[in-house]
């Protein structure tokens, strides 16, 4: 056990001293943050709108009610739009029909900027129309300049895992001096495993800490516990994938 942690800090120093792979890191990280927090303004872009139409709304009702109840006393005319007719009432206060933001779009935006998330009901429209169509992914939105976590997970971190692991094993092969590795009684196997194990163990941990705290901003455990595990899950197996595919 003690062999295997002496590969692991030998190696966390050799990451120390490469200037290339902090970078790509730290380009990554910021990425990654730059994606989650794009979906989080998104969110409260999405809720304060809809506050705002609610309050709204909630107003024009108030004043119509006012002059409904002035209409049933006498105290006025009955207008030509008499809202004491159905038609009329409807056509006076319209309602509206929200899509709520998923506490989990701070993840994945999908074409959730491309479609509506409110609509006004009234005597002409439904809330079977096609603009509160659901969300798709669309890696292709990058090009409107949208950036999401979930384009970063798939796309980018394939790049970062190349220049991370590239020399690990190929360098002392080229070096001619990659049979020393078993003078450390450890099979090669298990050394390189110990290595990958460090940018496993770094990147997982880098991921996760962004994921939970952008998370807790979202208020993704208090309605998506679930889904928010689960993507922690899937993460993990599409990470695991990638570095299987380069062992």
């Amino acid at each position: 056990m003690n062999r295997y942690l002496k590969i692991v800090l030998i190696e966390f120093s050799h990451f120390s001293r490469s200037p290339f792979k902090i970078t790509s890191l730290i380009f990554y990280v910021l990425a990654v943050i730059y994606g989650c927090q794009n979906g989080y303004a998104l969110i409260k872009k999405h809720n304060d709108e809809i506050t705002s139409i609610k309050t709204s709304y909630q107003s024009h009702i108030d004043k119509m009610l006012v002059q409904y109840e002035e209409i049933e006393k006498g105290s006025i005319k009955k207008p030509r739009r008499d809202p004491s007719s159905p038609y009329w009432a409807i056509w006076n206060t319209p309602s509206y029909a929200f899509k709520y933001p998923s506490s989990m779009m701070v993840f994945s935006l999908g074409q959730s900027e491309q479609y509506g998330y409110y609509k006004k009901v009234s005597n002409w429209s439904t809330t079977f129309d096609n603009d509160l169509a659901q969300e798709i992914a669309n890696p292709e939105r990058l090009s409107i300049g949208t950036l999401d976590f979930n384009f970063v997970l798939i796309y980018l971190t394939p790049i970062l895992l190349i220049i991370m692991l590239f020399n690990i094993g190929g360098l002392e092969r080229d070096m001619n001096f990659n049979k020393l590795i078993y003078l450390s009684n450890v099979t090669k196997k298990n050394w390189l495993m110990a290595r990958f194990l460090f940018y496993f163990s770094l990147l997982i941990i880098l991921l996760f800490s962004i994921l939970l705290l952008y998370g807790l901003f979202s208020g993704v455990f208090h309605n998506e516990i679930t889904s928010f595990f689960n993507l922690l899950l899937l993460i993990l197996i599409y990470v695991l994938i990638w570095f299987t595919i380069f062992y």
